[in-house]
């Protein structure tokens, strides 16, 4: 979903006590490695957190989220530079067809939903 206009208001988190809170060890529960690429996986508080580490735009997974400006310009040397090189022209065209919309702008807090071209992720 697109926005525009105002940031929207984020819904109030709920309220959890300390010990909810209260630290847990992680519990390691696997390690590979695939290609180019190093998988940690664990378990902290009932929750599987996996880490990658290797080139984003290589991996298969369902999105890649990547901090932008405000017209989504991809440039640089990080994730947004390593998109816009595996994602080619076509990718910077993408998000400015997103941006060229009357008065869009991309606010702070806000999500920007786009297609990708090139990438696993497709």
């Amino acid at each position: 979903k697109l926005l525009s206009g105002k940031p929207q208001l984020t819904p109030e988190l709920p309220k959890y006590s300390e010990s909810s809170l209260a630290p847990t060890r992680p519990t390691k529960t696997s390690s590979h490695s695939s290609g180019t690429a190093t998988t940690e996986s664990f378990t902290v508080g009932g929750v599987k957190i996996e880490i990658l580490q290797g080139d984003i735009t290589d991996d298969d997974s369902d999105a890649i989220v990547n901090t932008t400006n405000e017209r989504i310009h991809l440039t640089g040397s990080g994730v947004a530079g390593a998109i816009l090189k595996k994602g080619g022209p076509e990718m910077q065209k993408i998000c400015d067809a997103v941006t060229s919309q009357s008065g869009f702008r991309l606010y702070e807090g806000q999500v920007c939903h786009t297609r990708s071209t090139g990438l696993k992720s497709s």
